[in-house]
């Protein structure tokens, strides 16, 4: 296979690029970031395209990395190659919304519809496993994987057996081995060891079941035991004469109902012996009635208010008197010193004056002087027998009430009354004893009846609380004590004796009602333990069938495993054994290629069918690490060569190097490019960013097709 031309239309960087290559060695010059590691992917994404990663593994995308930088939704290009005679040219869109492809015969213009396996076949055998680990080689990266040793594998498994490239070793023993896990996924072994230990607990169970029905039976008789007792107890004389233990309860439960009629029958007779002292107080009553006294008391009464209206009219009389004569007697004397005042003041004035003096006024003087006491002394005498009549008269006054006060004394003694208040209550007491007598004969009557109705109502009472006494205290045919003999201090005993009687009765019942819980509580978790294993016989059954299945299948499993053990290591001896002559001529190989570029240092290489090498060092092989990285990458680019010459035959596929001589001095650069120059057809595309390969190749006279990125970017 040759790579005639690249079209970049839209990839990286590039924007309808087109790179021409021919046969022979390729030198494609680009400084950095020129584009060289582009192209080499281009190469790659045409002939197997380019799939968008996720996860973590998207952060290395390729498709990312190369996204067109000037034409975005665009990204796509196309490769022309030369196959055994026939031109190629693949198309290629590799935009995820719009990705596809189209492989074109240009010889004929046909297109053709190829799978994957086919395309495989179209480019010799060359898968993208072969391409990345043998003809495209990147700068430290000369390294094989896993991947090339199961290609190796196929290759010389298909070569020994039929000569052709129809038998895939790793796929076959990748199927051996998938088909190996799938029945030991089976966990057969694992599966039987779970289902014997389930059938053992399956068999538990059953007699677990059988046991707890036993248990259920027995429960059921306790609980119906139990219920019978709490119905109808035993062994008490006192409701043995019940026709159920029930009317037994609903009798001591009637004690309120008799304790309270017990009450109204003690209070009747209470009433009808109060009832009795009324009528005994009304009889008493009766005989102390008097008649009809109160008009005799009205008569007095009448009489005392006609004296107190006389003491009154003579009292304000003697008043209006006493105001009069005091107002007349004041005026006489105010008369008497007013008249006799003047003159006599005059008279002893003049004759004080006059004395010896004037005979004639003294005189006049004394005659002034003895009239002004004359009229004092008539005035007095005036006043004397004005006061003197004025005191017989409020004597008459004064006996005129003391008559009517004797009167009225005489009247309240006759009546029996201290004043004349107590009078008027006599009286008043009178009228309400003369209204109320008939109102005590009406009483009476009413007394009378109401003691008739207390006697009838204590009647029906009293045989109904004898009655119920003698239903709760008699067991046998004993005399029942009389009522008249029954009191609070009996009622009490009674009562006590019936709180006992519920007491003992509700112990029983409480103890009878928590075991017949625990009963029943134990009969329902019997119950639901037996319902939990209700469908253990259908899985045991189940489980037993499947136990049988199980063990025909593991031997069945088991001669397959075996059958495919023996597979397995026959592939893989045959495997072993045809590497050895393969290795051979691959050991061959890659020795003269490392003679070539080591100057002969390295003639003795043996690799293994892991496609481990080692080196031939004096006598002894030692490990590859032990050499220096440079040689390291020289040995892996020797191996890659001649597993590809080997594979795909020699020269048939182009190599791709990329900067793959870094580590590489001029000696031994010189040497693999010589090599690949003289000893090797095909076609050789060589990246590189310094001119140490040209200055090589030139000067050797080497031919090579040259191309310079910075130059015609």
């Amino acid at each position: 296979m040759q790579l005639r031309e690249l079209r970049l239309n839209d990839f990286g960087k590039f924007h309808n690029r087109s790179l021409r290559l021919k046969k022979g060695i390729n030198l494609i010059y680009g400084e950095n970031e020129a584009g060289k590691s582009t192209i080499h992917s281009f190469v790659k994404g045409m002939l197997f395209g380019i799939e968008k990663q996720r996860g973590r593994a998207s952060k290395d995308d390729t498709y990312e990395k190369f996204l067109p930088w000037d034409n975005a939704g665009s990204y796509k290009g196309s490769l022309d190659i030369e196959i055994s005679g026939k031109n190629i040219r693949i198309i290629r869109n590799f935009e995820k919304s719009s990705k596809n492809n189209s492989i074109i015969d240009l010889d004929t213009g046909r297109e053709l519809q190829l799978s994957p396996e086919e395309l495989a076949g179209l480019y010799g055998g060359l898968t993208e496993a072969g391409y990345r680990n043998t003809i495209s080689i990147e700068q430290l990266k000369s390294r094989t994987d896993q991947d090339l040793v199961e290609e190796v594998r196929n290759y010389i498994t298909n070569l020994s057996l039929s000569k052709s490239k129809e038998v895939d070793v790793t796929k076959a023993l990748n199927y051996l081995q998938d088909k190996r896990k799938e029945l030991e996924s089976r966990q057969l072994k694992s599966k039987i060891t779970a289902l014997e230990k389930e059938i053992e607990e399956g068999l538990k169970k059953e007699a677990l079941a059988d046991k707890l029905s036993l248990q259920l039976k027995e429960t059921a008789k306790q609980e119906k035991l139990l219920t019978q007792q709490r119905n109808s107890p035993q062994n008490n004389v006192y409701y043995n004469k019940y026709s159920s233990f029930n009317e037994y309860l609903a009798c001591l439960e009637q004690f309120p109902i008799i304790k309270e009629k017990y009450n109204i029958l003690k209070e009747v007779n209470q009433q009808a012996e109060l009832l009795k002292e009324k009528l005994t107080s009304i009889e008493v009553r009766f005989h102390e009635y008097q008649g009809d006294i109160s008009v005799a008391l009205k008569d007095s009464i009448n009489e005392l208010d006609s004296l107190k209206y006389e003491s009154k009219t003579l009292e304000e009389e003697k008043s209006a008197y006493d105001r009069k004569s005091e107002s007349e007697l004041n005026q006489i004397k105010k008369n008497r010193i007013s008249i006799s005042f003047l003159p006599g003041l005059t008279g002893a004035a003049g004759s004080l004056i006059f004395m010896g003096k004037n005979n004639l006024l003294m005189g006049l003087s004394a005659a002034l002087l003895f009239t002004a006491i004359l009229l004092y002394l008539l005035f007095t005498g005036r006043v004397r027998k004005m006061q003197k009549d004025i005191d017989v008269k409020n004597g008459g006054y004064e006996k005129a009430l003391n008559s009517i006060q004797e009167k009225a004394k005489n009247i309240l003694n006759k009546c029996g009354a201290e004043n004349e208040k107590s009078l008027n209550l006599k009286y008043e007491e009178a009228l309400r004893q003369e209204m109320s007598y008939e109102h005590l004969q009406k009483q009476k009557k009413e007394y009378m009846e109401q003691e008739q109705l207390l006697k009838k109502r204590a009647a029906g009472l009293e045989p109904e609380i004898m009655e119920y006494i003698r239903k709760i205290l008699v067991p046998s045919n004993q005399n029942v004590i009389p009522f008249n003999l029954m009191d609070d201090v009996r009622m009490s005993e009674l009562e006590e004796f019936i709180r006992k009687q519920k007491q003992e009765i509700k112990e029983k019942q409480e103890a009878n009602t928590k075991e017949l819980e625990t009963i029943r509580i134990k009969k329902e978790k019997l119950k639901w333990e037996l319902v939990t294993l209700e469908d253990n016989e259908d899985s045991l059954l189940r489980n037993q069938e499947l136990y049988k299945e199980l063990l025909e299948k593991k031997k069945e499993t088991d001669l397959e495993l075996e059958a495919i053990q023996l597979s397995i290591d026959t592939i893989q001896q045959l495997s072993i054994d045809i590497h050895d002559s393969f290795g051979r001529k691959l050991n061959d190989l890659v020795s003269n290629l490392t003679g070539e570029i080591t100057d002969h240092k390295y003639l003795d290489i043996k690799i293994d069918e892991k496609l481990n090498i080692k080196v031939g060092y004096k006598d002894n092989y030692v490990l590859l690490n032990k050499l220096s990285a440079g040689t390291i990458e020289q040995f892996y680019f020797a191996l890659r060569i001649a597993i590809s010459d080997l594979v795909y035959g020699q020269g048939n596929m182009p190599i791709l190097l990329d900067d793959c001589f870094a580590l590489y001095d001029d000696k031994r650069t010189r040497g693999a490019l010589t090599f690949l120059a003289e000893g090797r057809q095909g076609q050789v595309i060589i990246f590189t960013c310094h001119n140490r390969e040209k200055d090589i190749m030139d000067e050797l006279n080497m031919n090579y097709n040259y191309i310079d990125l910075s130059a015609n970017s």
